[in-house]
């Protein structure tokens, strides 16, 4: 009887040690799983900082690209206004050069 109660006793004692064990086991898992769901975590919040950086950095590019061209048709649409305005300098120089021969040739007529 006395070791019948021992032996009940050493069972019930490995049964305790084996599932302190596997409890452990499982508590270790289950900080692992944490730490990797943890890490796929932040991996993924970098990542959508990258993509938003990525984005920025797209849009910024796009407006640089929209505003040189506006200052390239800019520059254009000036040099066009300043060759007409010499332009139309020239033709008023000219005619005011024909309107001068003209009074002079008739001054020269009238003496």
């Amino acid at each position: 009887e006395a070791q019948k109660k021992a032996y009940e006793e050493q069972q019930k004692s490995l049964e305790q040690q084996q599932y302190e064990a596997q409890q452990k086991v499982y508590e270790e898992q289950r900080k692992a799983y944490d730490e990797q769901q943890k890490a796929i975590a932040e991996q993924q919040a970098y990542e959508e900082q990258q993509r938003q950086y990525e984005e920025q950095k797209r849009q910024y590019e796009e407006q640089q690209r929209a505003y040189e061209e506006q200052q390239k048709a800019l520059a254009e649409q000036q040099a066009r206004e300043v060759q007409k305005a010499y332009e139309e300098q020239q033709k008023a120089f000219e005619e005011q050069q024909k309107a001068y021969e003209e009074q002079q040739k008739a001054f020269e007529e009238q003496q």
